[in-house]
């Protein structure tokens, strides 16, 4: 058992300040110090990026915009781009519900190429339809119509339920749009069924944590 002082920073960095300070050699104060607000920093930005969605949802952009703008430089010296991106993605949104909406392209745009970097195939595709939904309201909407057939695809064989379905609505959207009455309808019974297999799945798997018909409990 290691004597106090002598413990690695990774099984320690989870100990209170005054922990690490009374118990650490002087010469390694500083660094554990350093790690550990590093860490708090990070955990910190985190839940400002979750309160940003929340108040975006509830449509509080000016408080949205202040927990983004607290975020990002904690994310930008982290070097956590990932965290970054999406508060990137965030501020997007809150730009096109400003009516910037030259601004809130050129973020989401910003956002998918940081995306495609990193390798992140659910979240890019997350941009790629806010980029098509953005053309629907600048117009034209035929230029969402690729982009919302690609992710819907994309989607669809990863099934990832969630971004199939925006890609089916924003795909829907370009097409009634554009005029294109019967291929709107069936993009929209496509969605329908999906939901219902969807929600098929989930009752399924409730009724047998539950204890349903099909699912065995002994006591």
């Amino acid at each position: 058992m290691p004597e106090f002082g002598t413990a690695s920073l990774s099984q320690r960095t989870s100990e209170p300040l005054s922990h690490i300070l009374y118990h650490s050699p002087v010469e390694h104060i500083w660094p554990k110090i350093e790690k550990v607000t590093t860490q708090r920093s990070q955990r910190l930005a985190l839940g400002l990026n979750n309160l940003a969605v929340v108040l975006f949802d509830q449509g509080d952009l000016a408080a949205a915009q202040k927990a983004i703008d607290d975020q990002r430089p904690i994310f930008q010296q982290a070097g956590i781009q990932r965290g970054l991106a999406y508060a990137m993605f965030i501020q997007a949104k809150v730009l096109k519900e400003k009516g910037e909406l030259d601004q809130a392209r050129k973020s989401h745009e910003q956002v998918l190429a940081m995306r495609n970097k990193l390798g992140e195939k659910t979240t890019a595709e997350d941009s790629l339809l806010a980029l098509a939904q953005l053309s629907i309201e600048e117009g034209p909407a035929a230029d969402a119509e690729q982009p919302a057939r690609q992710v819907q695809k994309q989607a669809e064989a990863e099934k990832e339920r969630g971004n199939e379905l925006n890609a089916r609505a924003t795909l829907a959207r370009s097409l009634l749009e554009q005029g294109k009455t019967v291929e709107a309808e069936k993009e929209i019974r496509s969605a329908e069924a999906t939901v219902a297999i969807t929600e098929g799945r989930l009752l399924a798997h409730q009724r047998h944590n539950d204890g349903g018909p099909h699912s065995r409990r002994e006591w």
